[in-house]
């Protein structure tokens, strides 16, 4: 589902609220401007990759409710009638930033079942101890 699509889904596709911000030029308008929607939708999207250091992924719930957040905040900066746009763009940009400090909390699995227990210690310091002689061989 795109993330447009997500928007509606949240605030309706009659909402007064998204009607009044798709169709800033045009305060009699009686549906969603879904073109502008799109491209704040995009706009959104774009700022994952720069914010997040990730694409935008639609499947993951914690991109999706940034992502509606983004998308809100772009139709307030281009419409600059509902509430504080620039605030708005600089709590999403936030929030991203906040997303890609969590995601890179996940951390690499081991592939065997006990790493301590089948670890080869020449393969572990390979390379990291120096050489010695063994017993009876001449340096």
């Amino acid at each position: 589902m795109a993330l447009a699509t997500h928007v509606t889904d949240r605030f309706g596709t009659n909402s007064d609220f998204l009607r009044g911000l798709t169709n800033q030029d045009d305060d009699d308008a009686s549906t969603v401007n879904t073109t502008r929607l799109g491209k704040a939708a995009t706009a959104a999207e774009g700022q994952f990759v720069i914010h997040a250091q990730k694409a935008y992924d639609d499947t993951d719930q914690a991109h999706i409710e940034a992502g509606v957040v983004g998308v809100i905040a772009y139709l307030r900066l281009w419409s600059s009638k509902q509430g504080s746009s620039e605030g708005a763009l600089s709590d999403f940009r936030d929030t991203l930033a906040a997303l890609a400090k969590t995601d890179t909390r996940k951390r690499i699995q081991p592939k065997k079942a006990d790493p301590v227990e089948d670890a080869d210690d020449d393969d572990l310091f390979a390379g990291l101890s120096p050489k010695t002689p063994k017993v009876g061989e001449s340096t």
